[in-house]
Parts: C-alpha cells; sequence; structure tokens
C-alpha cells in the first residue's frame, strides 16, 4: 500500500434520523458506520456506505446529506417500510438513546446488496459490531463484506456494544467468529474487559493487541489508547466544552483509520483522533460537527 495518498473505506451500515428530546427542532443523521465514513471524509479520503433507505419522508433529508458529505453512491440501495429514527436524550428508555428501528430499512440491507469488487478496491474495510448484530440478515451482509476484501486491507471492527441487541456472550461469541479477519479492533474499556477479560484497560487492550495489529481503546473525556505490537500510544484527552458526546467515538475512529490507512504513524494517526473526537462534542448530534451546529 502506497504511503500517504488518499485511501478509500468501504462500510456497510444503518443512515438514521436523529432527533434530539431536549432540542424539539433538532433533525439530523447519523448512524455508527455513517458516522465514521463521514470522519474519513473529512479527515482527507474516500468512502463508500453501503446503506438502505426508505422512500419515506426522511428520505429527502437522508439523501441531502449523504450528497452534502460525499457519501451517496450506486451503494445507498432505496428500498424498504421505513427509515430508522433515534432519540438523543437522558429521559430515553435505552441509556441515552430512543430507538424506532425493528422493522426498518437500514436492518434489510442484504449480502447481495454489495459490491463485492468494489470491497476488494478498499483499502480499509470496517465493520459495523452494531450493525453484525441486528439480525440474522445484516450477520450474513457482514460475512458478504469481509469475503472480498483484499489482502492488504486494513480490516477493522467497532464493537459498540448494545445489550438491546445481544447478551454479552452473544457478542462475545460473534466478535470469536469474525475475530481473525480483524487488524484492528476499537472498544471502550468496559467492551475491552467483555472482550479479552478484567484487568487494568493497558493490561487488557495489551491482551486484545496480542491478536490484533491494532487495538483502539477509547476513553471517553480521558482521551483514549492506540496499542500495537511495539506498544501502547496514549493521548490524553483535550479539555472542550462537551454539548454532545453523540458520534464522537466513531469520528474519532473514522479519522484512525484514514491516518492508518494513509501510512501515517499511530502516534499521528491516534492524536488526530483524539482531536477529530473532541471537535465532534462541541456540537449537536452526530454530524454537528461537519455543519458547525451547536445547540
Amino acid at each position: 500500500m502506497a504511503s500517504h495518498r488518499e485511501p478509500l473505506l468501504f462500510t456497510a451500515g444503518e443512515l438514521m434520523v436523529e432527533r434530539h428530546a431536549d432540542y424539539p427542532d433538532h433533525l439530523g443523521v447519523g448512524g455508527a458506520a455513517a458516522n465514521a465514513a463521514l470522519a474519513f471524509i473529512r479527515a482527507g479520503g474516500r468512502a463508500v456506505l453501503a446503506c438502505r433507505l426508505a422512500d419515506d419522508e426522511h428520505l429527502p433529508l437522508l439523501k441531502g446529506e449523504l450528497e452534502r458529505t460525499g457519501l451517496w453512491s450506486s451503494a445507498v440501495v432505496v428500498g424498504g417500510p421505513f427509515n430508522a429514527v433515534y432519540t438523543i436524550g437522558g429521559g430515553c428508555p435505552y441509556s441515552r438513546f430512543g430507538y424506532e428501528r425493528e422493522g426498518s430499512a437500514g436492518g434489510r440491507l442484504g449480502p447481495d446488496d454489495l459490491d463485492a469488487e468494489l470491497i476488494g478496491m478498499a483499502d480499509v474495510v470496517l465493520v459495523s459490531g452494531i450493525f453484525t448484530c441486528l439480525n440474522e440478515t445484516t450477520r450474513a451482509t457482514v460475512d458478504r463484506l469481509l469475503d472480498p476484501a483484499g489482502p492488504g486491507a486494513l480490516v477493522a471492527y467497532d464493537v459498540n456494544y448494545r445489550s438491546t441487541l445481544a447478551e454479552p456472550s452473544q457478542a462475545v461469541t460473534t466478535y470469536e467468529e469474525l475475530s481473525s479477519h480483524f487488524s484492528l479492533v476499537k472498544a471502550d474499556v468496559d467492551e475491552a474487559r467483555m472482550l479479552w477479560g478484567d484487568g487494568d484497560p493497558l493490561e487488557v487492550a495489551l491482551r486484545g493487541a496480542s491478536r490484533h495489529r491494532y487495538v483502539l481503546v477509547t476513553r471517553g473525556e480521558e482521551g483514549l489508547s492506540l496499542v500495537t505490537e511495539k506498544g501502547p500510544v496514549a493521548i490524553t484527552g483535550t479539555p472542550v466544552e462537551t454539548v454532545d458526546p453523540t458520534g464522537a467515538g466513531d469520528t474519532a475512529l473514522g479519522t484512525l483509520l484514514y491516518h492508518l490507512g494513509s501510512g501515517h504513524s499511530p502516534e499521528v494517526a491516534a492524536r488526530e483522533a483524539a482531536e477529530a473526537g473532541a471537535r465532534c462534542v462541541g456540537h449537536l448530534g452526530a454530524w454537528g460537527y461537519a455543519r458547525g451546529a451547536s445547540c
């Protein structure tokens, strides 16, 4: 892989309508894989997001945001019953989020919707843990996503565990089934312990790094650590006024993947990832930083 060039990322996942319980007028978009793909583009790369959208009242918003950001492509399939909506807010039933998702178009992206030739051209392939655990269809789609990945591709897995989608044991089993494909795994501290056992965060991450070329452990406002076979790169969190942390981890991951995929050092990649995540939390919504949206 050539160094310091414009890399291509391929990923598959949901693009959902975003609302906020505390700001009724807020209307945005988001989704784990989509957030990372946006960050990859904004860092300087090219990205393809495979997703399925419904032709309902939300399609103009979703399509418009994909077009504005450079993510609209032939990999976006239109067809399905409705577009999923998530709501940010402390009063929501699932921790910080409430979802209108079950049966949505996004969860119907199937293996035949993916372009194997395009996946084979990608420098970076990103697998979303959320998308993997949505249902049997999306699990099969992830298998198809991994099959044609080129031998030199950086294949990344974002654990992004959600207890509403899988029991911890199921999440671990899914990881184990797929783990041989992954060059990089991103997890927060709790997710890392779920996969690799209890202990100090660095100790746990080092266990993960014995299985993968890179392990990214995000620590919220405390920063992040990127662990490689050469040891850890720890980046202390940048003091910022937090407006909304939604999508910050995805943004950090997408930025990290761009820099690693461009041939930059782990130190540069980790620093840029932390800075991108800090910019994200200063705005409302997962894509707010790309618009300068504040509350």
